[in-house]
């Protein structure tokens, strides 16, 4: 059996500290899988956006087997860039579907950001957006994800993100939240011991 699972990343400035997080717990889930699930083959894959008018606005790890490899080149991607508040979140959901998927099994994709997409309907009015008119048919992207049995969650760290996953769960009810809001009490990112594997509901579970 094969798992396929895809990390769309916010690498704007903002992100430091939690791109760091996400680097860290893709080691702990490969490796809880590998502990656990002996006859499963991972794959691994990242897309880093930032936002129009960047430099590298979007950075690229396909699928790999090479989970330390993966790691290594994860730590090299740089928090930087940003405007407004609003980021192209709807690039990172359409390089992620142009990845290979073929072969998986179990397929997941989690979306690490600290900022709503561009356009009206995902966000709060007094969120700055230089492209408030214009969304970049992130809807579609996100129902073609889940016609070709992606598996989403989000990673809620911010207050911000709210309207947009109210949004995203009209179009998918099944989406998965995972709360890793900042807190004075730990890192951002739910450091859970278990890591489980569930092939009839395609999805891995940390």
């Amino acid at each position: 059996m094969k798992a396929k699972i895809c990390f769309i990343v916010d690498a704007t400035g903002s992100m430091e500290m939690l791109m760091a997080s996400t680097a860290n717990k893709v080691q702990n889930i490969a490796e809880a899988v590998k502990m656990t699930n002996l006859d499963m083959t991972l794959e691994v894959a990242a897309v880093f956006y930032r936002d129009f008018g960047n430099q590298n606005q979007y950075e690229i790890i396909p699928f790999t087997e090479n989970i330390e490899g993966f790691i290594t080149a994860f730590k090299k991607i740089e928090a930087e860039g940003g405007d407004d508040i609003c980021e192209d979140v709807a690039g990172g959901f359409r390089h992620m579907l142009d990845l290979d998927w073929s072969g998986a099994a179990i397929r997941n994709v989690f979306l690490v950001c600290d900022a709503p997409p561009h356009g009206l309907e995902w966000h709060t009015p007094e969120c700055n957006d230089n492209f408030k008119d214009n969304d970049f048919n992130l809807g579609s992207l996100i129902k073609e994800t889940q016609n070709r049995n992606i598996i989403l969650t989000v990673m809620r760290t911010s207050g911000t993100l709210n309207t947009m996953i109210v949004k995203m769960k009209e179009i998918i009810p099944t989406m998965i939240v995972v709360d890793m809001i900042p807190t004075q009490y730990g890192p951002p990112f739910p450091l859970r011991r278990h890591v489980a594997v569930d092939p009839q509901a395609n999805r891995v579970t940390f």
